[in-house]
């Protein structure tokens, strides 16, 4: 008889500031083998944390949560002065929160069958199926989602108008909460961040948004601080957001960050991509380097969650959105719906900044 044995490994990685080589965040993860996995593809990333969901032993107070202190004072730089000067504490802060990720292989999509006791899918989804073999050249992605302070400043410094400037919307637009934009918003803050910075910004493709959230393509889950999904700890119960903006976005870093030092990847808002969405992407192109998505299409991949029910991102979760501003329908005279998203957000990335 066989005895397999199954060892623990400890994984710590290492997040470097977007300028120096001096660590500034160390998470270890504690990851176990995937058998099946590691049999089928012994060239890629197996190890990883299996899921689980828990709950803290009570909310904690609204109040209790701050920002980190850095993230205080830069989006107070960018809030404060002079035009010019709010412009050159962006670009400080835009270079500054870039997370190098060195590149590498994984396995992008849903791994469940891999992985669960059942050998089943984690996720009914089909456009996460079946597994790509895909190869990534570094970059860098931010570490926050854009706030509306930052994106204020863009506006203001291109001419254009305020974005969400609806009435009904002012209690709920907080200056540290990520700002909800088209992807054509999205886009072009990121490509103006470009020339700001002298930096090649622009939207992450989809395939880096997963590798980064699953700490560098591990079988994670969860894109959390340790792999775990823990409710009112590292990701709001619907109770807690609610409190915290009445059910909108929230200010951005409240919770901890994974690995890689990342926030706010399992919450707080979708994060527009630069790919076209297609259900048969990943059967239609198996084992890619650098992906970018179908040539053409209709709508734009989204990754991460909106606001809502007691519900988060898992890593792989892939989902659309039209890249137009629907028009209202209009029911016995009365409109509903319609203008653009106040919970579609932003994520700029870059070529590796380290």
């Amino acid at each position: 008889m066989k005895h397999i044995i199954y060892a623990l490994a400890i994984v710590t990685i290492l997040s470097l500031p977007a300028c120096a080589d001096e660590m500034v965040n160390v998470t270890t993860l504690e990851l176990t083998p995937t058998p099946r996995a590691a049999k089928l593809y012994p060239d890629f990333p197996t190890d990883g944390i299996f899921p689980s969901i828990e709950k803290a032993d009570s909310m904690p107070d609204p109040e209790s949560l701050h920002q980190p202190e850095s993230l205080r004072q830069d989006l107070k730089a960018i809030q404060t002065g002079a035009l010019e000067q709010r412009l050159a504490a962006l670009k400080k802060k835009s270079i500054d929160d870039q997370v190098f990720v060195g590149g590498g292989k994984f396995l992008m999509g849903d791994f469940g069958h891999l992985q669960s006791k059942e050998g089943l899918p984690w996720s009914s989804t089909k456009s996460n199926k079946p597994l790509r073999e895909v190869m990534l050249s570094s970059y860098s992605i931010s570490k926050y989602k854009v706030t509306y302070a930052e994106f204020d400043l863009y506006t203001e410094a291109n001419g254009l108008e305020s974005i969400q400037t609806e009435e009904w919307f002012q209690n709920y637009r907080l200056s540290a909460a990520p700002a909800g934009v088209t992807w054509e918003q999205a886009k072009s803050y990121c490509s103006w961040l470009g020339k700001l910075t002298e930096k090649p910004f622009d939207l992450p493709t989809e395939a880096q948004w997963e590798f980064a959230a699953r700490s560098r393509g591990f079988l994670i889950v969860w894109p959390t601080d340790d792999g775990t999904l823990t409710w009112d700890r590292n990701v709001p119960s619907y109770k807690l957001f609610t409190a915290l903006n009445e059910g909108s976005l929230h200010p951005i870093a409240l919770f901890p960050p994974n690995p890689l030092g990342i926030y706010d990847l399992a919450h707080n808002g979708m994060e527009w991509t630069n790919d076209w969405y297609s259900d048969s992407d990943y059967a239609d192109s198996p084992t890619i380097a650098d992906p970018r998505g179908p040539s053409t299409g209709k709508e734009k991949v989204v990754r991460s969650w909106p606001p809502g029910w007691d519900l988060a991102a898992m890593s792989f979760d892939r989902h659309s959105e039209p890249m137009e501003v629907p028009e209202p329908r209009v029911v016995n005279g009365l409109s509903y719906g319609g203008g653009p998203s106040t919970s579609n957000t932003v994520r700029c990335a870059t070529a590796g900044i380290r």
